[in-house]
């Protein structure tokens, strides 16, 4: 006949916390030697290699930024902090932190490319490409003549976009924009490099150039009856239905192009 041992119950709890206690022990052995290993000298940040557009983001910058960020070593830092702190400085759009081992951190930046001024001076604030608005000295700016855009700040893009659009529609005639804005009731107001004003009224960005275009191919017309240039023009005012209302230096006049007619007033 078989007999079956059975460990009793106290032999059996005293096993398990003898077996528990050895798989304790080795795993703190484990994590200190890890913790010693990652606390090598070899292992502190030393370097941090900028990449991608630096024109205006230096090195010494960026480690200013991150100095308190990288005292624990390329295992322990916290990249999503570095990269938020980096993103904090001025002209930086975007940061990819990434760990290069054994002691340096690569640094890609996409700064911001201003290409127009938001709001009046003295804010510091412009556009970038992306239509997006970021706050940065505005004396580095390489172009001084670079145009000023007004509007709502969730809609700057919008007006980036119309700024654009309009900007092709002056160039055939040899005229550019100063200023561009969009007012709370989203009709357009455009300022000319010559100090014209230009009411172009509301509307989406096909229906505004086109009747942008529209008056600038009519206006010579009125010029030449009047013995005016292109030059002359102070104001006009594009949100009539059936015509134009423009100022010319010295002149006053409604244009209805339908008609091909003119009067001063």
């Amino acid at each position: 006949m078989r007999h079956v041992y059975h460990m009793p119950l106290e032999a059996k709890i005293m096993n398990y916390t003898a077996n528990l206690l050895v798989l304790v022990f080795f795993v703190i052995v484990f994590s200190t030697l890890v913790l010693l290993f990652i606390r090598l000298p070899i292992f502190t940040i030393k370097e941090i290699v900028l990449q991608g557009d630096t024109v205006k983001v230096s090195t010494l910058s960026i480690r200013s930024a991150v100095a308190n960020k990288i005292s624990d070593g390329i295992f322990t830092v916290n990249l999503d902090e570095l990269k938020d702190a980096i993103e904090s400085k001025p002209w930086v759009r975007q940061a990819l932190v990434q760990r290069s081992f054994p002691n340096k951190l690569t640094v890609k930046i996409q700064e911001h490319k201003a290409v127009a001024l938001w709001g009046d001076e003295p804010d510091s604030r412009m556009v970038n490409n992306f239509g997006e608005i970021f706050e940065a000295n505005r004396g580095e700016v390489e172009n001084d003549v670079l145009v000023t855009l007004y509007g709502s700040d969730d809609r700057a893009k919008e007006v980036l976009s119309m700024y654009k659009a309009l900007t092709n529609t002056l160039l055939p005639f040899k005229l550019s924009l100063s200023g561009l804005k969009m007012s709370h009731r989203a009709t357009w107001i455009a300022q000319l490099d010559n100090g014209a004003i230009l009411q172009l009224g509301s509307g989406d960005e096909a229906s505004v150039t086109q009747r942008t275009n529209d008056f600038l191919r009519t206006l010579p017309d009125v010029n030449d009856r009047l013995a005016k240039s292109l030059t002359n023009l102070e104001f006009a005012d594009l949100r009539h239905k059936d015509g134009y209302a423009i100022r010319l230096k010295g002149v006053t006049t409604d244009f209805a192009p339908a008609k091909a007619s003119a009067k001063a007033e």
